[in-house]
């Protein structure tokens, strides 16, 4: 192969089956060459599997930030309690 890292790992396990089904095969996998998460579709073609992959550390390291801030709102509210945000819901 040539990138042996792969080699056994979700990339590689979608090209493995879009050659044996002849279909195209989505995967989501973290970079084995860098600190980098990745999504693609691997798809059989005339001279054997073709891959298209797209970087997706942006958005999951956006989605980790969102659902962060979210716990740290509901733990923030649970703390205050329900009188503060009748109050709050008053003061409209």
């Amino acid at each position: 192969d040539v990138f042996p890292r792969l080699v056994g790992g979700p990339m590689h396990a979608a090209m493995d089956r879009a050659r044996d089904e002849q279909a195209t095969i989505a995967f989501e996998a973290r970079g084995t060459y860098a600190e980098s998460w990745y999504e693609g579709h691997a798809f059989p073609c005339s001279t054997g599997v073709g891959v298209h992959a797209q970087d997706t550390t942006g958005q999951r390291q956006a989605a980790d930030e969102v659902s962060r801030l979210a716990i740290a709102l509901n733990r923030r509210a649970e703390e205050l309690g329900p009188e503060v945000w009748v109050e709050l819901w008053r003061a409209r």
